[in-house]
């Protein structure tokens, strides 16, 4: 026996193939983690969503966790935002608690590498324990699905809501697929996986119900031929697995869902239209990176998913006769068409006749799941390989495979002599994937042959998959200091933090560094924000001047393209509490005063109004923490008391210890009905929904853990009377 058998016969144990995702998993990310200071960091330049988004958030949510207690409301950006029940800023996400105990930078790039880990583990289980096959077709799958391009250039690009919750989607699979092998508590274990990404970023936990629901769908009709089998044995469980998952992923997620449900007829993507929802699709001529990845790194454009996982699906497509593979190709097949957007009429009915598809944007971000089919093909193919039957009729068809292979090689080498000429330089990316091919093809002959036999072949393709996506992904990654890159702060900073009070400041371009006005407390009135309140989006449209219908995550909607005549209204401005306009360009407004100019102008807003004011009286700021102030007023006469924060139903309010209605004022703000007099306010941002929730996922959780303890006992047990 050689060496590398020897490696690999050692290699052919559940744990030690688990150490081995680990080791790679560690290697890939072991730079990251050696330098504390540094921050993973797009290459591409095209710049990450941590710096102007979960640095400050998981920063701010830290400090709130020393402080002991969970802050449910965010004043920092855009009239304020709730927390709870926002599914898309981490609110709550088990693992973020690295952020109390480690530094901003190492504690990313140590989820970062914890979350390709979980995918790697539960891919592998997924296919191990789930689908029954070999350890190195379920390694393959594990390293083609934690390492596919796409799932690392979303990381690079700090996309890490998305990346993290989708981690868990093998783990959601593989618990329901026990489920249906017989073991009901995977369905319950499955469901927990689903609520662990429900914090993450709303699209993860949708398309994985969705694909999850679409996987029992299958198996009920695979086992429905007539109208006699509605109630057989398989059916009747089949129902009961998937109620028990509906029921405890409901009560699981019940922290996030009920007081999402309370924010969502406030949400403004209620008017989503078509252009809206398709926004980064894939141009149809970027289809051809499914095969040749691109030089150009844009992380909703990377459809590359390896050579070795398209031929093993192919290999799946074509030898395998289980109904689960044509599942995994259709579902591959919705996910590449669907990711078109409109170029297509698929999308537009699906948008139509799947509910809630239509209020998730970019549609490129369903191929991480027909990523997802390609990688679980790419097992089910390599479990293929090692028949010997496949091997006869592979030296039947050896003459054909080696046309396909010829003809896949010569237009690789057709493309590469092509661009060269139009740009004078090689492209790499093409010649890699050549050399890539022509090593499949080498083990493929000696397989062929019986040079190799089919076990071996499936342990020589894991490395091959490697070199074809490890230094791809690598090429996606820098590593950055954050201190030179987001968090330096400018002479216009500098000055806006000097000033004494509570405001706002408005920049229309959004020039302000989102970190650094965070960390110096700086409340900005614009912002990016992927949940967003209608109301409060509509108030700071019409005192920007922004008065454009179409939906950005940016607020003001032209945040990020200024409009000439979107001038800003002064009135309007101070009632929302904007002292400062921050500016590279002019106001003439006289109600503006220029007060300080370096790189931009900084203009006092004259009109500008306190955070809490009174139509008759004055009102004082007493204490103020996140969703909670306590304010003195001194009334004249019967008046209302003005906040200027986002009105929702969750905001609670007392005078003199008494309760009182919180009434939506000036079409966004929070207004307090008060007698004359002198009077205590106390104001608490506290929905009940998120109390309720939280009560409900606790005692859920508790009795699931209580469900597995049980399970482990008895099942001790059984194996002591055995």
């Amino acid at each position: 026996m050689t060496r590398v058998e020897k490696v690999i016969v050692w290699l052919d144990h559940d744990v030690r193939s688990i150490c081995l995702l680990a080791a790679v998993v560690l290697a890939f990310f072991l730079p990251a983690l050696l330098a504390p200071e540094a921050l993973i960091w797009p290459h591409s330049g095209l710049g990450s969503d941590i710096s102007y988004r979960h640095w400050p958030d998981l920063i701010r949510y830290a400090e709130s966790w020393r402080a002991g207690r969970i802050a449910l409301w965010d004043s920092s950006v855009a009239l304020g935002r709730p927390l709870a029940g926002d599914a898309t800023v981490l609110f709550l996400y088990p693992f973020t608690v690295a952020f109390i105990f480690l530094p901003p930078a190492f504690a990313f790039n140590l989820l970062d590498a914890l979350h390709v880990f979980i995918a790697a583990l539960f891919m592998f289980l997924l296919m191990r324990v789930g689908y029954k096959t070999s350890r190195p077709a379920a390694l393959l799958s594990a390293f083609a699905f934690s390492f596919a391009p796409k799932f690392i250039s979303h990381l690079a690009g700090g996309h890490v809501g998305l990346v993290w919750g989708l981690a868990w989607l093998p783990a959601v699979l593989l618990g329901l697929q026990l489920a249906i092998d017989g073991w009901l508590l995977g369905a319950a274990l499955s469901a927990l996986a689903l609520a662990l990404q429900m914090p993450t970023h709303l699209q993860m936990p949708y398309y994985t119900a969705a694909l999850a629901s679409a996987l029992w769908m299958w198996q009920v009709i695979s086992h429905f031929r007539s109208l006699r089998d509605f109630g057989s044995v398989k059916l009747r469980w089949l129902m009961i697995v998937y109620a028990v998952w509906v029921i405890s992923f409901v009560l699981l997620a019940a922290f996030v869902l009920m007081p999402l449900l309370e924010l969502l007829p406030y949400n403004s993507r209620a008017a989503f239209s078509i252009s809206d929802a398709t926004l980064y699709a894939l141009p149809p001529m970027l289809l051809i990176t499914l095969l040749v990845p691109s030089n150009f790194q844009f992380p909703e454009w990377t459809m590359f998913v390896g050579i070795v996982p398209l031929v093993l699906s192919g290999v799946a497509c074509v030898v395998g006769k289980q109904r689960l593979v044509w599942f995994w190709v259709a579902f591959a097949i919705f996910a590449l068409i669907f990711s078109l957007g409109t170029s297509t009429p698929l999308f537009e009915m699906a948008l139509a006749w799947i509910p809630g598809f239509s209020m998730l944007r970019v549609p490129t971000r369903l191929w991480f799941f027909g990523g997802a089919a390609l990688a679980v093909l790419a097992g089910l193919g390599a479990e293929r390989i090692a028949d010997e039957g496949l091997r006869e009729r592979a030296r039947r068809w050896r003459r054909g495979l080696m046309w396909i292979a010829s003809a896949c090689m010569i237009g690789g080498a057709l493309a590469l002599i092509g661009y060269w000429i139009m740009f004078q330089q090689w492209h790499m990316p093409t010649m890699m994937r050549l050399f890539v091919m022509c090593l499949i093809v080498g083990v493929g002959i000696l397989w062929i042959r019986g040079s190799v036999n089919g076990y071996f072949l499936q342990w020589l393709l894991i490395p091959i998959l490697l070199f074809d996506l490890l230094p791809l992904d690598s090429a996606h990654i820098d590593l950055v200091n954050p201190r030179s890159t987001f968090m330096r702060s400018n002479a216009t900073l500098d000055f806006l933090s000097a000033q004494e009070g509570l405001f706002r400041v408005y920049s229309p371009a959004g020039d302000l560094p989102y970190a650094v006005a965070a960390a110096r407390g700086v409340e900005t009135l614009e912002g990016l924000l992927a949940f967003q309140v209608g109301h409060a989006v509509q108030a700071i449209r019409e005192a920007t001047g922004c008065e454009t219908s179409r939906y950005a995550t940016a607020v003001p909607p032209c945040l990020d393209d200024r409009v000439p005549n979107a001038i800003p209204d002064a009135e309007k401005l101070g009632r929302l509490n904007v002292r400062y306009i921050s500016t590279k360009f002019p106001l003439n407004d006289p109600d503006f005063k220029l007060v300080f100019q370096n790189d931009h102008r900084v203009y006092e807003n004259l009109r500008w109004q306190p955070r809490a004011r009174l139509m008759n009286g004055t009102a004082d700021i007493v204490k103020r923490e996140a969703g909670r102030y306590e304010i003195k007023v001194n009334a004249t006469a019967p008046t209302q008391l003005i906040v200027s924060e986002t009105w929702l139903p969750g905001w609670r309010a007392a005078v003199d210890d008494q309760p009182r209605t919180v009434d939506r004022v000036e079409g966004a703000l929070i207004g307090v009905s008060i007698e004359a007099g002198v009077h205590a306010i106390r104001l608490e941002y506290e929905p009940l929904s998120w109390k309720v929730g939280v009560a409900i996922s606790s005692i859920s959780l508790t009795a699931l853990i209580l469900w597995v303890i049980i399970a482990w006992q008895r099942k001790a047990a059984q194996g002591e009377v055995h």
